[in-house]
């Protein structure tokens, strides 16, 4: 089974280099599409290069890029539950603590009509965890590849968003984490993980106050700043983004907030660790993990045809820096500006060693497009997977390297069985030789 999760590309596809240092991740809040988020995105990737190349230079500001981290929306009535129930596991309590006579109004709109409508309304509210937590695993992959690669990441949560920043936060590695800070934004939180804990929310942010007044316990932290300007009553029938919430309308339109961002943003970078390059940064990166069966393979067929895999790890224009053959974890492919071409790339895995079923994840960046795959692996194939891995996906490239590049990825919906040659001889041992 193959599974996608996107992110996102934009107007910088064009542009080819191996050098950023830092990455910064913006993470969306409640009822946000991917285009209202990938909007967001801009307004904090415009105004803080601006700022960062005021205060840095030219020099400095090349070293950044940006990402966006989303999660997904599922509509009001889930994103809120999702709200309540991340705040239940983040701060280790309960929805009781809500008080009961506001609970048990929400609850009635929830848990509305006949028997029929909750059951298809709680396969919604599954379905929805589930793509949370897809999103949740998401961000995770992406924070440690920019790990491996050697740069600095800054998460930059607006809203909901602080709930997958924390998480992600607190399942990283000591090491990654010491690399990795966040800055929140209106958070609903009780803490901002790493160490310095910045964060802004308006005192007249009016979301975030609601759901103050709803919690007994863990409440949000406390409002440090106060909005500019006029903004309309909540309850005077006004949009989302005049309610002193939003990313964009109020805290990057409001000169004190959006410095006091910039600010911590400023701040968190120079404290953050700057990681060891264990893989190389390039234009194209494929990135390799799994769980804990021994051995696992990346494969990269090049445009020209040429298999890149550990037994023939340098093609002609990228290679395998990273190979691992002790379970997890990762192997890394890139294809450097210097020698791109255009073409298709095909990439793909191979369960070389193992003794139970496997899951291989895939992160794949070309450009400013970063796609997640997940590929589910039966059983081991050995050295007779190596001609016939599974196909994952397609990394497109166009353009030159005079006029720049445009990428895309597609997925390649191929299973293993279709895939699999008849006979196979397995091997049972791993690779004596990388």
């Amino acid at each position: 089974m193959l599974n996608v999760a996107v992110a996102q590309q934009d107007d910088e596809d064009r542009e080819c280099t191996d050098d950023k240092e830092i990455t910064i991740f913006y993470v969306n809040g409640v009822l946000n599409t991917r285009s209202q988020a990938l909007i967001s995105l801009a307004e904090l990737k415009s105004r803080y290069k601006a700022h960062y190349k005021r205060r840095y230079g030219e020099d400095e500001v090349d070293k950044l890029q940006f990402r966006l981290a989303y999660n997904h929306t599922s509509g009001v009535v889930d994103d809120i539950e999702r709200v309540f129930a991340f705040h239940d596991s983040q701060q280790s309590q309960t929805i009781r603590h809500l008080d009961a006579g506001v609970w048990r109004s929400l609850r009635e709109v929830v848990n509305y009509g006949q028997s029929e409508g909750i059951t298809k309304l709680r396969e919604q509210q599954f379905n929805a965890l589930n793509q949370a937590l897809s999103d949740l695993s998401t961000h995770l992959n992406f924070y440690q590849k920019e790990y491996t690669e050697g740069r600095k990441v800054l998460i930059v949560a607006h809203s909901e968003g602080n709930f997958f920043a924390n998480f992600a936060h607190e399942a990283l590695d000591g090491l990654i984490q010491d690399s990795t800070k966040i800055v929140a934004v209106a958070t609903p939180a009780a803490v901002v993980h790493g160490n310095l804990g910045a964060y802004t929310t308006f005192r007249q942010d009016q979301v975030i106050n609601y759901f103050r007044e709803l919690l007994v316990v863990d409440r949000p932290l406390p409002a440090n700043l106060d909005i500019c300007g006029e903004r309309t009553d909540f309850l005077g029938g006004t949009t989302f983004a005049t309610l002193g919430h939003g990313f964009v309308e109020d805290y990057m339109f409001c000169d004190g907030s959006r410095n006091q961002i910039f600010r911590d943003m400023d701040n968190s970078l120079a404290v953050a660790n700057q990681p060891p390059e264990l893989a190389r940064d390039s234009i194209i990166t494929v990135t390799l993990t799994w769980g804990d069966q021994p051995d696992v393979d990346l494969h990269v067929y090049e445009p020209s045809g040429w298999h890149v895999f550990y037994a023939n790890p340098v093609g002609p224009l990228g290679g395998l820096d990273v190979d691992d053959t002790d379970k997890r974890g990762p192997e890394h492919y890139y294809a450097s500006c210097q020698t791109l071409q255009p073409g298709t790339f095909r990439v793909g895995v191979n369960y070389f060693h193992g003794f139970e079923p496997e899951q291989a994840t895939l992160i794949v960046q070309a450009g400013q497009l970063i796609r997640r795959f997940v590929v589910d692996l039966p059983s081991a194939r050995g050295s007779g997977g190596d001609t016939t891995p599974i196909i994952a996906c397609n990394i497109i490239v166009e353009g030159s390297q005079e006029d720049g590049f445009k990428f895309s990825i597609e997925a390649v919906e191929e299973t293993l069985e279709r895939r699999l040659p008849a006979p196979v001889e397995v091997r049972t041992q791993p690779k004596s030789t990388r």
